[in-house]
């Protein structure tokens, strides 16, 4: 038996409109307040969409800077101490929890993309019968290729449930830690309108934590059918450090052959895409004899 780990490369094979910057182009469509709110509090650095999940915590870092600039821009105008106006706390406060909407439209996002494509895997590539853990939050392989739901977990949340909570996280306890000794310090000193810009960025790093530990705890059961495969295959993830913890775990379940299937669209693409994977592979403590890297040409239809 197998077990597939597919990431958001095989939603892009199906020319499935789920990159980041297809959020960012949502947003603007859709929720362009949220949008403008969000960039003005990014400092306008277009680069965040190339890595939303994994920019979180630049995210943090940019929200404190400007939750602090426009406080005290705020202080000067009033032209009063931050200890004796109570409303300062809430100014701040609506200045920056708009970002607190950002799981409800990441789901009114993934709701709105069109999966309804052709297959582009050849034909039996994917059996009904093996495991399949998938980053992505959309159905692209139960609708696509019919299979069972039973026998795929949707391990950040899955769209259709409308009981899950669809995870984007970052994994920086370090920010979190260093945010909240700023935000004790300012209580400390009575800063009231700092301490405001720092509970609301901490709050949001909370709730955008990707905590990997506890999700794997609660998919215990999915992970326990594992003793049965043999061979693990990796396509379309981008072995990102954020979500390495998850294949860490998974190689001390048991030994298995590894394959992944790495993008070839050109020659420096391909070099690029192969040498990441084989990174990642001797990171993991995987000896050499233990993977195969294979060009995603091999298993596209032609």
């Amino acid at each position: 038996m197998k077990l597939f780990i597919i990431g958001n490369g095989f939603d892009l094979a199906h020319n499935i409109k789920s990159t980041y910057w297809d959020f960012e182009e949502y947003l603007e469509k859709n929720y362009k307040d949220f949008h403008d709110d969000l960039m003005v509090a990014m400092n306008n650095d277009q680069g965040i969409w190339s890595d939303f999940e994994g920019r979180l915590p630049d995210c943090a870092y940019e929200m404190e800077s400007f939750g602090l600039q426009v406080a005290q821009e705020r202080l000067d105008e009033l032209d009063y101490d931050s200890m004796s106006d109570e409303g300062i706390y809430q100014w701040v406060d609506e200045k920056l929890t708009f970002i607190n909407q950002l799981p409800d439209i990441l789901r009114a996002w993934i709701e709105s993309v069109d999966i309804t494509k052709p297959q582009v895997y050849i034909e039996n590539y994917f059996n009904k019968n093996d495991l399949y853990l998938s980053f992505n939050y959309t159905n692209t392989l139960d609708q696509v290729y019919s299979i069972p739901s039973d026998n795929i977990l949707h391990i950040h949340g899955n769209v259709e449930n409308y009981n899950d909570t669809l995870i984007m996280g970052h994994r920086s306890c370090k920010q979190i830690q260093y945010l909240e000794k700023c935000y004790n310090s300012a209580i400390s000193a009575f800063d009231y309108c700092s301490s405001a810009v720092y509970e609301c960025v901490v709050e949001f790093l909370n709730k955008t934590f990707k905590n990997t530990d506890t999700i794997i705890k609660s998919n215990y059961e999915f992970f326990s059918r594992l003793n049965d495969v043999n061979e693990i295959v990796i396509i379309g993830s981008s072995l990102s450090s954020i979500d390495k913890p998850y294949f860490e775990y998974i190689k001390e379940l048991g030994v298995f052959k590894w394959t992944a299937i790495y993008h070839d669209l050109d020659i420096k693409t391909s070099l690029k895409e192969k040498n990441k994977a084989d990174e990642f592979f001797k990171s993991l403590g995987i000896p050499n004899d233990k993977y195969n890297l294979v060009p995603s040409s091999k298993i596209l239809k032609k």
